[in-house]
């Protein structure tokens, strides 16, 4: 540029830069900007010049400056393919379809992912692309099968960016990186790290800063696959195992905490235990209507079922029970029958280990029923027997004519008409005794259905009609 003496200070190298610049049309071309403070002695003076810089984070600052900012996307689906093929064959790629659209897509449709796995498959050309797309869904050993001739790219990149985050967005990066979810909400992360939901939020803005998080509007977030398999791995060797465990039990609280909620909103007639938390979560999402409830049981039931089977792994007795019987909405409306009984049979066991008789006959009612609903009768009748025994010695006579009123409905499916009918005039006469009008209506209804089957047509009527009685006199 002409200069002749080039002064110490930044602040006068940029008055000199842009002294310079004042009548020049040039084009500035800036790699890897650290912050806008970091560009701003480099921007020229003039009007005419244009200036392209590169960053990890999003340089919102710049848009002061008049800045417009360019936020690079992953690949399209077929742009990956496409990228892959050019370098790993594209007759392997034609060959097997389904194998290389599950290899871009593990790769999360990163350019520099998608290009490693290219090179990979270029220097094995004997490699079946499912052999590729198998080790690449090993979570922990992604990185290590995404290194060419040494070099771990991959995690470098987001090692960068990682490094350059305060403590506080580090913490809050590795314990999102454990979550077992695909959606991060802003109420889960705050009670997943015991923070408050403002402090939260503005961590996880410096993620999506950074780039290491997708906002994907209002208070939901995404990790890429692959920064989320960074941000466990460096959870796993930042944090002790007890730290980690305290996020993910907090985490399971937040799931307990949300389906009683839409219990509650689906099911405002029952009487629930009230829930025990070690971790009362920080923030809930509310539910304003049935439908937004019995939703979000639906689009969380793999993470729900998830959380039962890890929360009984972990020996978290209590929570698991809990959760199983939070989910009973979620159980009758979808019937799921394979993830009914598997739940249930964790959580009647869960409750054995720790002694809880309450939770253990809750256990054994709803769960005889996900069993009758398979049609797996026997076991049904050993499950409400076995609850009526418990409900018995625990003094619960609500209980026990539960376990009374689901026993005789499955003796109803077997055809044990006499013995069905006995037990459900038992369990009406629990029910009454303790009040519970509507119990007893129900309790009429399949004493009339027994009636219906018996060709026994006025008893029938008359069962029938005293539950519409019921029905009409306690609305």
């Amino acid at each position: 540029m002409g200069a002749t003496s080039v002064p110490e200070g930044l602040a006068e190298r940029s008055a000199l830069w842009r002294s310079m610049t004042t009548d020049c049309r040039l084009a500035v071309l800036l790699d890897d900007g650290l912050s806008a403070a970091q560009i701003r002695p480099l921007l020229p003076a003039s009007g005419d010049c244009l200036v392209v810089t590169t960053s990890r984070r999003q340089l919102t600052g710049l848009l002061m400056d008049g800045a417009v900012v360019h936020q690079l996307e992953t690949l399209a689906p077929e742009a990956a393919l496409e990228l892959l093929a050019r370098g790993g064959g594209g007759a392997r790629v034609r060959d097997d379809a389904v194998a290389a659209r599950d290899v871009v897509r593990l790769c999360a449709y990163l350019p520099l992912a998608v290009s490693l796995a290219a090179a990979h498959l270029a220097v094995r050309p004997r490699q079946p692309l499912s052999a590729m797309a198998e080790q690449l869904a090993d979570d922990q050993a992604l990185f290590d099968n995404l290194t060419v001739d040494g070099e771990d790219a991959i995690r470098a990149a987001i090692d960068a960016s990682y490094r350059l985050l305060s403590d506080g967005a580090r913490s809050l990066y590795r314990a999102a990186g454990l979550l077992p979810v695909a959606r991060l909400e802003l109420p889960m992360v705050a009670s997943a790290v015991g923070g408050t939901v403002a402090r939260t939020g503005l961590a996880l803005d410096r993620l999506v800063e950074s780039n290491l998080l997708h906002h994907l509007g209002g208070d939901v977030y995404r990790f890429h696959d692959l920064v989320r398999s960074h941000a466990r791995e460096r959870a796993l060797a930042e944090e002790d195992q007890p730290d980690r465990d305290v996020v993910l039990r907090r985490f399971a609280e937040w799931c307990l905490a949300m389906t009683a909620a839409a219990q509650r909103v689906l099911t405002p007639q029952h009487v629930d235990p009230e829930r025990e938390h070690l971790h009362p979560p920080t923030a809930l999402v509310p539910f304003t209507t049935k439908q937004a409830a019995l939703a979000w049981l639906g689009a969380e039931r793999g993470t729900l079922m998830g959380v039962v089977r890890s929360s009984f792994e972990a020996g978290w007795f209590d929570l698991c029970w809990q959760l199983v019987d939070a989910m009973l909405p979620f159980f009758f409306r979808f019937r799921p029958a394979q993830e009914w009984i598997e739940a249930h049979e964790l959580g009647a066991e869960a409750a054995r280990r720790i002694g809880h008789r309450q939770g253990l006959s809750r256990m054994l009612i709803t769960g005889g029923g996900g069993l009758r609903n398979a049609g797996r009768y026997e076991e049904s009748a050993r499950w409400y027997e076995e609850a009526a025994e418990v409900a018995r010695a625990n003094g619960d006579r609500l209980q026990r004519a539960r376990a009374l009123h689901g026993l005789g409905n499955t003796w109803i499916w077997m055809g044990r008409l006499p013995e069905a009918r006995e037990t459900l005039r038992r369990a009406l006469e629990e029910r009454a005794a303790v009040g519970y009008r509507r119990g007893v209506a129900l309790s009429r209804v399949s004493l009339g259905e027994i009636a219906i089957r018996l060709g026994e047509y006025r008893e029938a009527m008359r069962e029938l009609g005293s539950f519409v009685w019921i029905i009409v006199r306690t609305r």
